[in-house]
């Protein structure tokens, strides 16, 4: 739903709805498979467009 009403409409941009997906499918396997391990490193790299889209969500709530 979060694509269908905020990434296809054009306010969410592409790259951050497909971010979005990534970390929502690693939240899935996180939870619900075994043994599920992720690096340092994996989520450093997570942590700077975590944030680029938080700071889209909050300009969004804001706006509304």
């Amino acid at each position: 739903m979060f694509g269908l009403h905020f990434v296809s409409t054009g306010i969410i941009a592409q790259e951050l709805g497909a971010f979005y997906t990534n970390i929502f499918t690693k939240r899935q396997k996180g939870d619900y498979e075994d043994f599920v391990y992720f690096t340092e490193e994996e989520i450093i790299a997570l942590l700077v467009p975590a944030e680029k889209l938080i700071a889209r969500i909050e300009e969004v709530l804001v706006d509304a």
